[in-house]
């Protein structure tokens, strides 16, 4: 839960903490939120509530809502991130990954709906391979994927 303290009409102190180092102390983030001009004084605690969460959301999970990240930026961050798989592994992600970045790679992540997705593997399944015939069920959605 983040703690919010007031420094003036306009301005809060948002703080985040998430556990504790080795030595007892508190890992904490904090940000000083300046309230725009253009939200009326009775949204101004809403306003700061909703920017508490996604500061919390961004600390402790490491991604917040932002809505400009697109597809392609998220994945390949999550990419970079991945330390348990074989090298090997993640090239075949990477090669599955920019089969569809020209399809869906600039959508925003909030924009982007389960039907896209379908409709995504869909025209994946027409397209031709690299021997000129149609990519196989397996190639298109592998059964770890699917959730087999």
């Amino acid at each position: 839960m983040a703690s919010l303290k007031q420094l003036d009409e306009r301005r809060y102190k948002i703080t985040v903490s998430n556990g504790y180092r080795p030595d007892g102390r508190k890992v904490c983030k904090a940000r000083t939120l300046h309230v725009p001009k253009r939200i009326p004084r009775r949204s101004v605690l809403q306003y700061v509530m909703h920017a508490a969460e996604e500061l919390e959301k961004e600390f402790k999970y490491g991604y917040a809502e932002d809505g400009e990240k697109t597809f392609e930026a998220y994945a390949r961050g999550w990419l970079e991130r991945q330390m348990h798989y074989a090298p090997s592994t993640l090239a075949g992600y990477r090669q599955m990954l920019e089969r569809v970045y020209g399809e869906i790679g600039q959508i925003r992540l909030k924009e982007l709906r389960p039907i896209t997705i379908e409709y995504l593997l869909e025209r994946l399944r027409k397209q031709p391979g690299p021997s000129g015939r149609q990519l196989g069920e397996a190639t298109v959605c592998p059964s770890r994927f699917r959730g087999q």
